[in-house]
């Protein structure tokens, strides 16, 4: 199977995460792929597939299918080439820019990682031929603790994700601090890919002088040093606002941590009642300084705090308990939820175009 993958396999932010592992795993089921990508290569990866596939790669090869993994902004849109062309983008929220859907309607297919996100192209006007590819863990990475970590005096809750208004940090770190008196043995451990101007952020929301410990996690540099954060947690929290696909989410559940997050869009398809703890919420106009460009057409969710206040409270009286939804989800997502798995879908895909 032989075609071009133009993607930013470098970084840690989700679709560089997604274009890396996939192609990882298309070179382990020995695909012919070429990778192009669409940043300046700094530094190899220290990988061994992947970095033999880069140095392999990087030019696009003529008469043969591309793939495009990205933002479906239209200037990114124009910037591949191939035969057929096949666009590969998510939303998180309920409905696509119409200049999105004017550049995926030139495209020859569409894919992205739903279902949920399907009927979303769907409503929003895209008429090409729509896959679900969707993503995946390494299960030699994301699992639960080999070895027994050293106990600690305080439970410990941790957030994943960028300092957005989509993340909804504001929400999370509000519900925390008023659920949780500051001499209770409980922390909130928050890891963030760009960190921003952190203590500027909590300073504004007016926390009070004293409230339960809030702590950052250094930077890492590896997939295994961020599978060590999740192993550091008794429970992972997220009030996010909307997912594109919700890695932080799929991997704290594979590391066996008990999730609470909202039910909505792609993270059902993985997080059930069974194997997480899913907030209620309200469909509202998204609104986002930065990033109104992409999400002003459409909502996104608007979570239950107070429920959020009582999913925190409820682990964290009941850790058996939670350790009991951990091991189910982490069963949930390697039965189903591996990128070998998700690289066998995508091979699905392609049969309809090559």
């Amino acid at each position: 199977m032989k075609f071009n993958f133009f993607c930013n396999p470098f970084g840690f932010g989700g679709y560089a995460i997604h274009g890396r592992n996939m192609l990882r795993a298309m070179r382990f089921e020995d695909w012919d792929v070429a990778c192009i990508p669409d940043t300046q290569v700094n530094e190899f990866p220290p990988d061994p597939v992947l970095r033999d596939t880069l140095i392999r790669g990087m030019k696009p090869r003529g008469k043969c299918l591309g793939l495009k993994l990205d933002l479906a902004l239209p200037r990114r849109v124009a910037t591949f080439s191939g035969k057929p062309q096949i666009f590969y983008t998510v939303t998180e929220v309920d409905r696509l820019p119409p200049d999105w859907v004017t550049s995926l309607n030139n495209m020859d297919e569409v894919w992205t990682t739903a279902e949920w996100e399907r009927k979303v192209f769907l409503e929003s006007g895209v008429r090409r031929p729509i896959r679900v590819v969707p993503e995946g863990i390494d299960p030699n990475i994301f699992k639960p603790a080999s070895v027994s970590l050293p106990k600690r005096n305080v439970y410990r809750f941790l957030a994943v994700g960028k300092l957005e208004e989509r993340k909804n940090y504001a929400a999370l770190f509000r519900a925390y601090c008023e659920e949780f008196e500051p001499d209770e043995a409980v922390e909130l451990l928050v890891h963030l890919g760009q960190p921003g101007n952190l203590y500027e952020f909590l300073f504004n929301l007016n926390l009070g002088r004293r409230h339960a410990p809030i702590k950052f996690s250094a930077p890492v540099s590896t997939e295994e040093e961020f599978a060590n954060i999740y192993h550091s947690a008794d429970a992972f929290v997220l009030p996010t606002r909307g997912e594109g696909w919700g890695l932080p989410i799929m991997e704290a559940m594979a590391c066996g941590l008990p999730v609470i997050t909202t039910g909505i869009g792609p993270m059902l398809e993985y997080a059930k009642k069974q194997t997480a703890l899913l907030l209620d919420y309200e469909l509202v106009k998204a609104r986002d300084p930065v990033f109104d460009h992409i999400f002003e057409w459409g909502r996104w969710a608007e979570p239950n705090i107070a429920q959020l206040r009582q999913f925190m409270r409820r682990l964290f009286q009941n850790p058996a308990e939670g350790r009991a939804i951990g091991r189910r989800a982490a069963a949930e997502i390697y039965t189903k939820w591996t990128w070998r798995q998700a690289v066998g879908k995508a091979e699905e895909a392609l049969r309809h175009v090559i």
